[in-house]
């Protein structure tokens, strides 16, 4: 994410919060949430996966070798889904609202030569996950620009100047205000 242009940094990150929020409620012992979001380069894509599983499961000494496993066939059923990819991240975490630790798992996926037996194997594996299968598959579109909307920004009392980027910041630290105080 680091090479994406901060506007686009800015809406994987609010599309990752979101997915966080709308993990449905369950008491349900396994669940999963997947989102895909495109990157602003072409042939580049993000996944990312959720997973509640029960406290007994998260103990099991292969769980984390086991959440590696469903990231891994989820950036395969994406690649499968969306051919034109030629890069996929994944990122995989228990579903916050149900732990109070976590840790992630990340994959970075090179898929510019996918082999027909590469196909083949990340089909078969999805079954029964049904990855960009589902029928409670929803795809929104979300229009990502480089200017941040203008109720984003507090109001300025009238009487006050607007401080530049590169003026000194306020604060008297004696660096430039981009540097300081205006990250």
């Amino acid at each position: 994410m680091a090479k994406e242009p901060r506007f686009v940094r800015r809406a994987l990150s609010e599309r990752i919060v979101q997915a966080i929020q709308n993990f449905p409620e369950t008491t349900q012992e396994f669940m999963r949430n997947l989102s895909y979001m495109p990157s602003f380069y072409s042939g580049k894509g993000y996944v990312f996966l959720q997973i509640r599983v029960s406290g007994a499961m998260r103990k099991e000494h292969d769980y984390r070798a086991k959440r590696q496993t469903i990231l891994e066939i989820a950036c395969g059923a994406a690649k499968n889904k969306f051919p034109e990819l030629k890069t996929i991240i994944g990122i995989a975490i228990d579903a916050p609202k149900f732990v109070n630790e976590n840790s992630e798992d990340f994959i970075l996926m090179e898929c510019e030569n996918w082999t027909e037996a590469q196909r083949a194997y990340y089909e078969e594996a999805n079954k029964g996950w049904d990855f960009f299968q589902s029928s409670s598959l929803k795809q929104t579109y979300q229009k990502a620009t480089e200017f941040i909307p203008a109720q984003a920004y507090p109001q300025q009392s009238a009487g006050r100047m607007k401080i530049g980027r590169n003026d000194p910041c306020t604060c008297g630290s004696s660096k430039k205000f981009k540097k300081c105080c205006g990250t």
